[in-house]
């Protein structure tokens, strides 16, 4: 695979210089490095080093500790360390406003043609990489109830049944979608009563975070909402492990972008990268190694027939998705409802650790 990306990389890094305005005054390719701060374990080790090979250069990775501390990284003009850093695109709107990153002439990165339009935010200032969608798997042979929706999750059957994504913004939206409304609303009602179902779903919950898909494969909880990827690892180790079937939409996560600090070091070799990250049968050949959802809708039309014929890949399930964006008007009420959870967690740790200890 190694030589076969090479070659593609090749063809793709022909285009003149001037289509991404050349080499940093002072500095050679064979010199430079890009730091790239994103998700661990999220790009083929192959398309780096093929990337390394044909521009000289050696590639970097730093990896954060959680999605917030990409945005806090660019807040503070992490220009000096960072040439490439990945944000979700719910983060977007805030990052332009406060000018953290580099504007793209994007008629100079040409293989970003390929990119689906509605999965584009921002179109100026980053681009997108891959996606992930919310699931609902279950392990068929233990779970008490039938899942026919987000609303199923309420019933209490499942106390402790429960394993769970943790980010505020992805509970928020599968409340709302679950009660009819919008997962961007802004209306305060409407938020108020998706807090009130999360209070209930809490109950459920066993955890939050962490190895969401092992909890089920082991059988520590018998219901997960998971991204695809780890719905994917949880079917292909235990055969009971099943896609719900919705009745209502599904919610889409958000979609995982590339941007540029404003103050980047290594500005034209990160705009290289993104553009040979676009290249579709690079992407396509990315996927092989990490099958998630992708916005590029000709990579998609190259990727092989077991990308497209794994379990994860229902699409007519995932035409009922949307994308969650950033609602900056709700984020106070997200916010508070963070430091609810928070205390939740806290408490059902403390209480465990509480209880008597058997001595044998």
């Amino acid at each position: 695979m190694k030589k076969y990306i090479a070659l593609l990389l090749a063809g793709a890094m022909a285009f003149s210089a001037a289509a991404c305005g050349g080499t940093e005054a002072g500095e050679t390719e064979a010199s430079a490095e890009l730091n790239i701060y994103m998700q661990k374990d999220y790009i083929s080790s192959d398309l780096i080093a093929a990337f390394e090979e044909e521009n000289g250069c050696k590639v970097n990775f730093f990896y954060p500790e959680s999605d917030t501390e990409a945005v806090e990284k660019l807040k503070a003009g992490c220009g000096e360390e960072y040439d490439l850093v990945m944000v979700k695109n719910t983060d977007m709107e805030y990052l332009i406003e406060e000018k953290c990153l580099e504007k793209i002439e994007m008629d100079n990165l040409p293989n970003t043609s390929t990119l689906n339009e509605s999965c584009w935010m921002s179109k100026s200032y980053g681009i997108p990489y891959l996606m992930k969608y919310v699931y609902v798997v279950y392990d068929s042979a233990k779970c008490p109830v039938e899942i026919t929706g987000y609303n199923s999750l309420l019933d209490p059957a499942l106390k402790g049944q429960i394993a769970s994504v943790d980010g505020v913004r992805d509970l928020f939206s599968i409340a709302l979608v679950a009660l009819g409304y919008s997962p961007n609303t802004t209306e305060e009602s409407e938020l108020t009563k998706a807090h009130d179902w999360l209070v209930k779903f809490d109950e459920n919950v066993a955890m939050y975070g962490g190895d969401v898909q092992q909890a089920l494969i082991d059988g520590t909880v018998s219901v997960a909402i998971t991204d695809d990827r780890s719905a994917a690892e949880g079917m292909a180790k235990k055969k009971t492990i099943k896609i719900a079937p919705f009745e209502e939409n599904a919610v889409q996560t958000v979609v995982d972008m590339f941007v540029i600090p404003a103050k980047a070091q290594h500005m034209d070799l990160a705009k290289k990268f993104m553009n040979d990250i676009c290249d579709p049968e690079v992407m396509a050949a990315n996927l092989e190694e990490y099958p998630y959802a992708c916005p590029n809708d000709v990579a998609l039309m190259l990727a092989s027939e077991a990308y497209h014929a794994a379990p994860e890949r229902d699409f007519d399930y995932k035409e009922k998705t949307f994308l969650v964006r950033m609602v900056e008007d709700a984020q106070e009420f997200y916010d508070n409802y963070d430091q609810e959870l928070c205390m939740s967690i806290l408490r059902r740790v403390f209480s465990f650790n509480k209880r008597p200890q058997n001595n044998e």
